[in-house]
């Protein structure tokens, strides 16, 4: 039969043990803390591929919303040069069709050859006394209204206050008391506009400030159109008579005299 052993035997026997039980927990420990570090170091990883991705995307973005941007600007080029050349092909047919009637006579050519023919017919009646001069005179102002009608010039005729880009004041009378100044009082001469050019302005007197109105000789207006050129005398001076300047510019020759018929 054994002996008991001393019990500090029996504890220095489990010594070892308790040593290696301490070591072995340590070393777990030790590889838990490194499998931790790993997976600390593999997340931070992660974010930073992560942030790179975010990033890239971000500038991937942007560069899609630049090539929308050129593609909307190409679009709207490419309507722009298809308008130009519709507008390019409109104007080559509009400058061809210039040219066109450009190559063609006038229509009022025609009517002015026919006047020509006319005048010749009208001087041998009227030196053969079958045509009074004043029926000559209503047939001539018909025809040329007539051909200043065909060659698109429209009279002017305004009534109202003055404009200078459309009338020319021949003479100025007194306004009277509580009169309004720089208004039409009569024409004397219509005005003559082509399409949108003013060609001759309208020739009026018009109402002045004060008594000290401009004095001008008096001048007969001139007949509405249609009233014929009977409605007023107009005795014109020689050839040699005819003036120069500021009075060839108004139309007026020098000794004519204007009156209205009683």
């Amino acid at each position: 039969m054994d002996t008991p052993k001393d019990p500090r035997e029996r504890t220095e026997g489990r010594l070892p043990g308790r040593i290696f039980g301490r070591r072995t927990a340590s070393r777990h420990e030790e590889g838990l803390t490194a499998e931790l570090d790993l997976q600390r170091a593999r997340a931070s990883l992660a974010r930073e591929e992560a942030d790179a991705a975010r990033e890239e995307l971000a500038e991937a973005t942007s560069e899609l919303s630049r090539l929308r941007q050129l593609a909307t600007q190409a679009a709207r080029t490419a309507r722009e040069l298809a308008e130009q050349r519709e507008e390019s092909r409109k104007l080559a047919v509009d400058l061809r069709d210039l040219r066109e009637a450009a190559l063609r006579p006038h229509p009022v050519l025609a009517e002015l050859i026919r006047t020509a023919d006319q005048l010749v017919d009208v001087r041998d009646g009227t030196e053969s006394g079958r045509l009074e001069p004043q029926a000559v005179l209503r047939w001539l102002e018909r025809r040329i209204r007539t051909l200043l009608a065909e060659s698109e010039l429209t009279e002017v005729r305004d009534t109202g206050p003055v404009d200078p880009a459309r009338h020319e004041v021949l003479r100025g009378v007194p306004a009277g008391p509580g009169g309004q100044s720089g208004w039409i009082v009569a024409t004397v001469r219509p005005g003559y506009r082509w399409r949108e050019l003013m060609l001759r302005p309208q020739q009026v007197v018009a109402t002045a400030p004060g008594p000290d109105a401009a004095a001008a000789p008096d001048i007969a207006p001139a007949p509405e159109a249609g009233t014929g050129a009977g409605s007023r005398e107009v005795q014109v001076s020689e050839p040699g008579d005819v003036p120069q300047g500021e009075h060839a510019r108004r139309d007026e020759p020098r000794g004519a005299t204007q009156r209205p018929q009683g």
